[in-house]
């Protein structure tokens, strides 16, 4: 890209990008307004919340990741209001911030057509507002960390490259304060890369490691200054890295093995060992086999196979994605295909970086440093849910996108078809979700889309939200008991209910999804509701067993983590609930003929609130 653009260019660049915008506001809004998951989305706008009433985590509430995103969020809600389209607002300006950095990197090795097609695929590939705000920054900084490395080598003999690479390093360390194993292993991992490359050619490379490393430690310093301003050093620390271990159901090789596998345990069968390993591997292999030798030394009969197999990674993820949605299984193509590809490319582009770079047709150190910042990423995900029961792709389909533009390998025309594909592919998704659930037709929920979407909760901070009618019914019958005030405990994953119902929490923590809890945390709350028993408990089913059901010895009862926090509070409750009569059950609220919506995530027909009756319990006895 020439950034010495004329007038004409400019205006076109302008367009451009106001068209990118419209798509992402079409592509989010008003689908973001509907559905409210009261869990992981809703979460980041709770904590904001409190931040904005004078909290901050770790020194008065628990929380298991970054601050970064709720900080923002609170600083929003403080410009904004206090409510809950605040908080979509934040995340509507990360994903558009992320996306305009996208289309920089991108223009960078490609024309303003092929960066929008790309860009515009991407807007609609994850287009409602209810990702987790963690994951939300990490891949905006990543992003902004990309780009810089790339300007940075672009114009590596010019002063200008030390601030590009300091920032660089700056924004990677972000990823710390947004989600803190993210960020450890992203550093690691490329610091990895770095030293590797040093042992062959040190002198062109410190140019860049001097001031990069200097933005990671001035942007971790910046977080530890904050922590220490708000007394919340200590606490931060033992949290995110002391007992963070101890929230893991596995030891840390099995953590590792888990990792760098896609998800392999001890329990997984022959079948999910050559989908995810073997044949992802094979594969890998065979198209690193027909793209060994550099176009120029290519006969005319192997180089159309050579090129067809460059293009093998994007086309299949492609093709993944689109299965994926219309028959769904797509993972092995759009998740453990480009995983293990870019786990070869890491380990061949550090043992041999010329001969990679002739056979990639990639730049370097540029790949392999974009491959370290989207593995390190992805195998943390991988290590903080074991097993596979979420697939985070974001960052992966990001790479293969601008593996692709970077390759000189591949040829504009199939840069351009590709780009085209991959666009027409998010945009039939899009409109099939919009179509096949607004007719209420079965399958996945997803928010935003569903037909019957359309309650209000009738509350200030839920403003222009709307819900299902089981939200809408469950909520009114909480705010119809919970007075403002009161004190409450939730049992699930809920917290944005200790918010908009205004009900204070006796204890520190307000998720208790087991990766959140330790044994330690689990005691002391367990303790505090003891000392001062809540006027009320909302028990919302999580994980499909309630307060008063019984554990069952499984390994897995509370979820693929740590059992013993989650036990040790459950089994805490299952004493304590017997202090309180049960008010309402959500499900007996309804018709048994009465069609609900059982596929929200909330599962909120499962609800259940409890009142403190120990006090009423005494005077009987006493008459």
């Amino acid at each position: 890209m020439n950034r010495n653009l004329g007038k004409s260019d400019q205006a076109r660049e302008a367009y451009t990008l106001i068209l990118i915008l419209t798509i992402i506001i079409f592509s989010t809004f008003p689908w973001s307004l509907y559905g409210m998951n009261w869990s992981d989305t809703s979460q980041i706008f709770h904590f904001g919340n409190r931040i904005v009433n004078g909290d901050f985590p770790y020194r008065d509430f628990d929380y298991q990741t970054g601050f970064i995103g709720i900080v923002l969020d609170a600083f929003f809600q403080k410009i904004l209001g206090k409510t809950y389209l605040s908080s979509l607002v934040a995340r509507f300006l990360v994903k558009v911030t992320t996306l305009l950095v996208l289309y920089l990197t991108f223009r960078q090795f490609t024309s303003r057509f092929i960066s929008a097609a790309n860009c515009s695929g991407l807007a609609l590939f994850n287009p409602i507002l209810f990702g987790g705000g963690n994951d939300n920054y990490v891949n905006l900084f990543l992003s902004i960390s990309i780009f810089f490395i790339i300007i940075g080598f672009q114009e590596i003999v010019k002063k200008t490259s030390f601030i590009y690479f300091t920032i660089s390093g700056f924004s990677l360390a972000l990823v710390v304060g947004a989600r803190q194993s993210n960020g450890i292993i992203c550093i690691a991992v490329t610091l990895g890369v770095i030293l590797a490359y040093s042992l062959t050619d040190l002198k062109k490379l410190i140019i860049f490691i001097a001031p990069f490393v200097a933005g990671i430690i001035v942007g971790l310093g910046s977080i530890i200054a904050i922590l220490v301003l708000n007394s919340a050093l200590y606490e931060a620390f033992d949290e995110l890295f002391f007992t963070a271990a101890e929230k893991k159901n596995v030891s840390t090789i099995i953590s590792l093995i888990d990792a760098f596998s896609g998800g392999l345990n001890s329990d997984s069968s022959i079948k999910e060992i050559l989908k995810y390993v073997v044949i992802p591997l094979l594969v890998s292999v065979g198209i690193f086999i027909l793209i060994r030798e550099p176009i120029k030394s290519l006969p005319n009969n192997k180089l159309n196979l050579n090129r067809l197999a460059t293009v093998a990674i994007p086309a299949l993820l492609i093709f993944g994605i689109a299965t994926n949605k219309f028959v769904g299984s797509g993972e092995l193509l759009f998740y453990d295909l480009p995983r293990t590809f870019f786990s070869i490319a890491l380990i061949a582009s550090c043992v041999f970086p010329k001969k990679s770079q002739l056979i990639l047709g990639l730049p370097h150190p540029i790949f392999p440093l974009l491959i370290a910042l989207t593995l390190g990423t992805t195998w943390a995900m991988q290590i903080s849910w074991p097993g596979r029961p979420y697939i985070y792709n974001d960052m992966l389909v990001i790479t293969v996108i601008l593996t692709m533009l970077m390759s000189t390998k591949i040829c504009a025309s199939w840069k351009r078809g590709l780009s085209l594909a991959f666009l027409a592919v998010t945009v039939s998704i899009f409109f099939s979700n919009l179509v096949s659930h607004s007719l209420g037709a079965e399958g996945n929920y997803y928010y935003g889309f569903y037909k019957d979407t359309n309650y209000s909760l009738n509350q200030p901070m839920t403003k222009f939200i709307k819900v299902t009618k089981e939200k809408a019914k469950t909520f009114y019958m909480l705010h119809q008991n919970i007075n403002i005030g009161d004190s409450c405990f939730i049992y699930g994953s809920a917290s944005v209910l200790y918010s908009i119902l205004q009900c204070n929490n006796p204890t520190r923590l307000d998720l208790t999804n087991s990766d959140a809890l330790t044994l330690n945390s689990a005691i002391k709350t367990v303790s505090s509701l003891r000392n001062t028993p809540p006027k009320w408990i909302i028990d919302t089913g999580k994980g499909g067993f309630y307060i008063q059901d019984i554990f069952n010895g499984s390994r897995n009862f509370y979820g693929p983590f740590n059992q013993l926090g989650s036990k040790e509070l459950h089994t805490g409750l299952q004493e304590l609930i017997n202090d309180y009569q049960l008010v309402n059950t959500v499900k007996d609220m309804f018709s048994r003929k009465e069609k609900l919506e059982s596929r929200d995530h909330d599962q909120v027909i499962r609800f259940r609130l409890y009142k403190y009756s120990r006090e009423l319990f005494d005077k009987n006895e006493i008459i």
